[in-house]
């Protein structure tokens, strides 16, 4: 199977590209990733998702907002509705509307989150900050809305194109004490990057996965020396698609695909989240 690995970005440039780890997947040998390819524009990202399935993709951004604030701003509990509903608004006044909405939440509550975040250790996808996820979600969920592609769990189709949404960090954080891309001082950037593609080639990685990972060595050698982790991040992110690929149906690791709140919110693919399990112990610090 045809396996992508999609670092987003709401607003790519030469500076800032869309990394895409492109990996063959075979239950017989495990995942092998064959190139990471970058893409400078949202129109590029509209002609990579037409490609001719079977695929498989994870994406690094939000695939929904929290059922709290879907009900709060009268919106259609059904996923491509209120996503359309969203997407009418435009990305400021998506943003305008958020603002909105936070000012008037009881005091502390001012970053509402889904289920899957809260599992999954996540940022609330209704954030505006450094991390852009509102954006990120607005812009991503429009461009895949668009392409007709498969959407588990909030849009499944019969398409053989399938998307699913990923949380990198996850990973990262069974091998490395810090997140990946985070912003802190005095991190080691290159050891960090070390520690977690280290990480990917151990027993406990198998054993999480079900499968082995192979990356040849100017590949890592990039992931190490990339200060921003991109690359790093979009093979990530293909190891939780592959996993959720291998678990396949009913749910492809998640809960309950059926679940109105999961289809509504949007689900986190890991193997810490089945079942509600807590989010996965670093092991190396």
């Amino acid at each position: 199977m045809k396996i992508y690995g999609i670092n987003f970005n709401h607003s790519p440039s030469q500076k800032k590209p869309i990394h895409i780890a492109v990996c063959d997947f075979k239950i017989s040998h495990g995942l092998t990733v064959t190139k990471v390819v970058s893409l400078q524009s949202l129109k590029e990202f509209d002609t990579f998702l037409k490609q001719k399935g079977p695929w498989f993709a994870g994406v690094n951004f939000p695939l929904g907002q929290p059922n709290y604030f879907v009900k709060r701003m009268n919106l259609p509990d059904k996923w491509s509705s209120y996503i359309k509903d969203i997407s009418r608004w435009k990305l400021d006044g998506f943003e305008s509307k958020l603002k909105q909405f936070k000012a008037k939440l009881p005091k502390g509550i001012k970053e509402p989150l889904r289920l899957t975040d809260t599992m999954a250790g996540a940022e609330s996808p209704a954030k505006l900050n450094q991390h852009n996820l509102a954006r990120q979600f607005f812009e991503g969920t429009h461009c895949l809305l668009k392409a007709g592609v498969s959407i588990l769990p909030c849009n499944p189709k019969n398409d053989k194109r399938v998307v699913l949404e990923t949380f990198p960090d996850l990973v990262a954080q069974r091998f490395a004490v810090h997140d990946l891309g985070g912003k802190k001082k005095n991190v080691d950037i290159e050891n960090l990057h070390k520690d977690i593609i280290k990480g990917l080639e151990t027993p406990e990685f198998e054993q999480d996965f079900g499968f082995k990972i192979f990356l040849d060595d100017t590949l890592k050698l990039k992931c190490v020396e990339e200060s921003n982790g991109a690359i790093l991040n979009a093979i990530l992110v293909s190891t939780q698609a592959t996993w959720a690929y291998s678990e396949g149906k009913p749910h492809y690791g998640m809960p309950d695909m059926q679940h109105p709140n999961i289809q509504t919110e949007g689900w986190i693919v890991d193997p810490s989240l089945v079942n509600g399990l807590a989010k996965p112990t670093n092991r190396f610090g």
